[in-house]
């Protein structure tokens, strides 16, 4: 038998933190987000301080807030489990969740094997057997308060192999009386383990009956047997259970026409002839021995119809996913049978979608179910289908004697990624980790991985990150100075394939603690404590500072006395092609000033030979004795120009 300690251990001490902006805006009461500050304590924390309820915790308060998704504030319960044999089932129920909680699982050498999520209004967690083996193991849920205006949880139980495991200690003065622990009344207890010297048996939880359902043929004089199955919290034995057996005209709905209770309170029933074409359902009162009563009356959503000739059956129905584009078809499949072998003839289908299957007592549909008027055995999803729900159901039809069977139906939900993180940089590799769900036990087919990168302090800045579609990612030059967030599609091998895609929190690096603001290689991060504190984000590119050693001086100087030879060098090139061209010889009175200038050489060397016979080409030389104009051949009058 499993056994756990008492719920002995409460820690509430100033835990209070601001939500970060992306997380404030969504309008869920316990998203994940909220936890990015929720530190467990060390299980030998001097914080730690008794329950109100050793055996149910019992907690409950005003809330710390007069408005909601402002702030949160965490209360955090432990326990200790023991496991002898493997378990097929384990489960943790509450009568209260006010706002949210999440349970956390730790093996005996503290390592976490398991972490479980509990929005606003949830009241058990999924089935966690997959994650524990034998031995001992740490349980702390860590209550968090986000919305006026209480705070609280109560009855907190563990259920093993669908019985409540039982708590005890071996601290004396924490201890109820022992009879009062040991799932059986006696002593002056007036339930089991309550009342008298025990505590109030205003606690215990009415027992449930689930699955309700009709095996038998229907033809006139086979028996039928009610089927269904027992629970009760507080593992309380079940009593005189109540039974009825009803007839009607109709299918699926037994009050739509001719309803009426037939008197048999026994779980099984024979039909006689004056029932023949009846549809025939059973009900269930669930009644514990002792403990609160009674349960809720279920009834089967199942018809059979009476009759000489027995109408054909569809059983069971299922889902199966088919691939189509980057969505899916929907195929409804079932078994057809007639026990007279008549054959199938048009069978009639509906498709139904709705917001999860959850089916209130007395009815045979979810309340948020949507008929999607599709006729066939096929349903092409859309966009707008990703995350809800669907129901297929089969009327079948013979082609020959009892015409129409009762209608097979089945439900199914789509799978969830929950606990999505991304861890630190190992080289320059991240990895993304998650928590595949699926409360229909469908497995896991291939799901889908994306990267998205994002301005740290603007969540709704993120872009994907192209191809990268692999549970690790290797870092680039282009996520220098961002956040990444690692996102999950979980997709299922059977069932309803494809959940809403969930994505962790940004990976930011500021560690345990919120990130505020980022500007350049540098963020503002928010720890626990009120005050921020400026912390240079980690990069897989380091930035180095820049050191002046003497060879950088040597390339500075070398490169800016390059610089100022070619700018020189220009200058004098422009300055040549600026200097004035002579066609024609210089006047007497220009001579001296170009005997003074620096610019007669540069004269001489441009276009007059002051030694040329004959004739003049190159330079001018003013010390020669020129000819008088039209000498050599020149009209009087006019100049000579080469």
């Amino acid at each position: 038998v499993s056994t756990q300690s008492t719920w002995g251990k409460m820690y509430k001490k100033n835990l209070v933190a601001n939500l970060n902006s992306a997380c404030a805006v969504t309008s869920s009461r316990g998203d994940m987000c909220e936890y990015e500050k929720a530190t467990i304590p060390t299980e030998s924390d001097s914080g730690w301080e008794n329950t109100p309820d050793l055996s149910t915790i019992g907690f409950s308060r005003d809330s710390l807030f007069s408005s909601c998704k402002s702030a949160v504030s965490f209360v955090y319960f432990q326990t200790t489990l023991r496991i002898p044999t493997k378990l097929s089932s384990f489960y943790l129920t509450f009568k209260e969740v006010d706002d949210a909680a999440r349970i956390t699982i730790y093996n005996s050498k503290g390592d976490l094997v398991q972490t479980s999520y509990l929005t606003y209004g949830a009241l058990s967690t999924n089935d966690l057997q997959n994650s524990l083996q034998t031995g001992d193991y740490r349980i702390v849920i860590t209550l968090v308060d986000d919305c006026a205006s209480t705070s609280s949880l109560t009855n907190a139980r563990l259920i093993a192999n669908g019985l409540l495991v039982p708590a005890v200690s071996s601290t004396a003065t924490t201890v109820p009386c022992p009879s009062c622990t040991d799932n059986i009344q006696n002593g002056d207890e007036t339930g089991v383990d309550c009342g008298g010297s025990c505590k109030s048996c205003a606690s215990n939880v009415v027992p449930t009956a689930i699955k309700p359902d009709i095996t038998g043929t229907g033809k006139i004089g086979d028996t039928l047997y009610g089927e269904y199955i027992y629970g009760d919290v507080d593992g309380d034995k079940e009593g005189s259970s109540n039974y009825k057996w009803t007839v009607s005209d109709s299918c699926p709905d037994p009050k739509a026409s001719g309803y009426n209770d037939v008197g048999n309170q026994q779980r099984t029933f024979t039909p006689t002839s004056a029932l023949k074409g009846k549809y025939v359902y059973f009900t269930v009162t669930p009644i514990a021995k002792t403990g609160a009563n009674p349960g809720l009356p279920v009834t089967s959503t199942k018809c059979i119809k009476i009759g000489d000739n027995l109408a054909p059956l569809a059983d069971p129905a299922t889902i199966v996913p088919v691939a189509s584009g980057s969505l899916w078809d929907l195929n409804g499949q079932y078994n057809y049978r007639d026990t007279e072998d008549d054959k199938e003839g048009k069978s009639e289908y509906k498709w139904l979608r709705a917001d999860n299957c959850d089916i209130p007592s007395g009815s045979t549909l979810p309340p948020s179910a949507k008929d999607l008027s599709v006729s066939g055995t096929k349903y092409t999803m859309v966009d707008s289908d990703i995350g809800k729900s669907f129901i297929f159901q089969v009327t079948p039809v013979a082609a020959t004697g009892e015409p129409r069977g009762p209608m097979a139906s089945t439900c199914n939900s789509p799978p969830r990624a929950t606990s999505l993180t991304v861890t630190d940089p190992v080289g320059s590799i991240v990895t993304g980790g998650y928590t595949y769900n699926d409360i229909d036990g469908d497995l896991e087919g291939t799901s889908r991985f994306k990267w998205y990168r994002s301005n740290c302090y603007d969540s709704n800045s993120k872009t994907v990150i192209a191809d990268a579609n692999a549970i690790r990612y290797t870092l680039t030059k282009d996520d220098e100075d961002k956040c990444l967030l690692f996102c999950v599609v979980p997709i299922a091998k059977t069932g309803v394939p494809q959940g809403p895609e969930d994505c962790s929190p940004q990976k930011t690096n500021c560690g345990s603690r919120t990130i505020r603001y980022c500007q350049g290689n540098s963020c503002i991060c928010q720890g626990l404590s009120t005050t921020p504190t400026l912390t240079p984000t980690v990069s897989p590119f380091p930035r180095k500072d820049f050191s002046w050693k003497p060879w950088v001086w040597v390339i500075v100087a070398s490169v800016a006395l390059g610089t100022l030879a070619a700018v020189v060098g220009l200058a004098v090139v422009l300055n040549r092609f600026r200097q004035p061209q002579f066609g024609a010889f210089p006047e007497d009175n220009d001579i001296d000033s170009i005997k003074d200038d620096q610019s007669a050489q540069a004269l001489n060397e441009g276009g007059y030979d002051a030694n040329y016979e004959g004739g003049y080409e190159g330079g001018y030389d003013p010390e020669a004795q020129y000819p008088e104009q039209g000498e050599y051949g020149a009209p009087e009058g006019e100049q000579q120009y080469y």
